[in-house]
């Protein structure tokens, strides 16, 4: 009993007006191809938000996703629950095969204001009495559509549209209902427009100086970007700057069914594009220029670039062009984000910090709207920011 009381709330509180997990709701296709499994969930988060994680229950199957550093070090990245990452993994469970669909209701259970309630007064002793005494329950339908599967009809709610009642109807059954071959992504809400990332890393000046934990920032940075906004079908370049610029990875990611990049692949790439310069000088406007010509050419696709760098531009020996470089970058019409995170608040030349010297030398392009610019102990603050942009910029 206890066991059907839970599984009935967790199912409402995702079908219900007031859900904070909505996007489990099954897709229109989903439930016309008769593929709406009930599907219930609770989130949860630790204080300090160092975990967070999600439960999900089917009729036949559980499982939970759990998000967190397993050392309690950090944080969970403020996106990854403000987005409820947890939660939209579970959603996958609707595409296992299912040889049990509901849960019938257990004896001496019934409903008050749409709750799954023991019968006040009922015992184990008189639980077997009233079973078998109860009138007979009304036909109940084969639909997913309702908590806990099978349901009866309330006065007025009308009949849900299955394939069972498509077949049983003549007239609807000669019907041609368009259902075209998608994959699990797109049925979760998962497939959106691809788009080009790009993420220039200058590893150039305060990376040098591990008190600072220059490198730490850059590479949490970019496995951000990689983990929560690279999507199948996505285009993904890393740059490296030093004195030039080396070229990490430039690829469209794919996987199955919408599944991010793979742990390792990230670590793979983030360590090598974080790896600190050995050598003299800075190719900061080189690497804006590389990243503004590897966008012409995903011409189609919309551009998100990232540039974190501290701002020092003195070893820089094309940042006259800096301004210029940019300004063509946002003039392209594909161009929807370009974020510059990691400036350094320290005083240089002149007592002027660092980074107001590299806004300086932007020019115009600083005030444009699509650019975001954090400092290196206010990243965390801009990123939501930053991921809204990436989350308008496939619309």
């Amino acid at each position: 009993m206890v066991a059907f009381e839970t599984f009935d709330l967790l199912t409402a509180a995702v079908s219900t007006d007031a859900s904070h997990v909505p996007f489990l709701r099954p897709t229109l296709f989903q439930r016309v191809q008769g593929r709406a499994m009930p599907l219930g969930a609770k989130s949860g988060t630790t204080d300090d938000v160092n975990d967070t994680w999600c439960a999900a229950v089917t009729p036949q199957y559980a499982m939970a996703v759990w998000i967190g550093d397993p050392e309690g070090r950090q944080s969970v990245p403020v996106t990854l629950y403000r987005e409820q990452t947890a939660c939209r993994e579970v959603a996958l469970l609707r595409e296992l095969p299912h040889d049990r669909r509901s849960l019938d209701a257990p004896p001496g259970v019934t409903r008050v204001a749409g709750a799954a309630v023991p019968i006040p007064g009922l015992t184990p002793a008189t639980r077997s009495r009233w079973r078998r005494e109860r009138p007979s329950a009304a036909p109940r339908l084969p639909c997913p559509c309702f908590p806990g599967g099978a349901a009866r009809l309330p006065p007025g709610v009308p009949m849900p549209v299955t394939p069972a009642l498509l077949s049983a109807l003549p007239l609807l059954s000669t019907l041609s209902l368009p259902v075209p071959a998608m994959s699990a992504s797109t049925l979760l809400g998962l497939s959106t427009p691809p788009l080009h990332l790009t993420v220039a890393v200058d590893m150039t000046g305060s990376s040098k100086n591990p008190a600072f934990r220059y490198a730490d920032q850059a590479r949490l940075l970019t496995q951000s970007v990689m983990l929560n906004q690279l999507r199948s079908g996505d285009t993904l370049t890393l740059l490296r700057v030093c004195e030039g610029v080396q070229t990490v990875a430039d690829f469209t990611f794919s996987s199955k069914n919408g599944a991010r990049m793979a742990r390792a692949d990230i670590l793979r790439y983030t360590t090598a594009l974080t790896r600190p310069c050995t050598g003299r000088g800075s190719a900061i406007t080189a690497g804006l220029t590389q990243a503004a010509g590897r966008a012409a050419q995903t011409a189609k696709v919309n551009d998100v670039v990232v540039l974190f760098t501290d701002g020092a531009l003195l070893d820089d020996p094309g940042r006259a062009g800096l301004g210029g470089v940019t300004r063509k970058l946002l003039e392209a019409r594909t161009t929807r984000t370009l974020f510059v995170a990691g400036l350094s608040p320290e005083a240089g030349a002149g007592g002027v910090s660092v980074r107001d010297s590299f806004v300086k030398a932007l020019g115009t392009p600083a005030s444009d709207r699509r650019v975001l610019l954090a400092g290196a102990y206010d990243l965390s603050n801009v990123y939501p920011t930053f991921a809204s942009a990436v989350k308008a910029a496939r619309q």
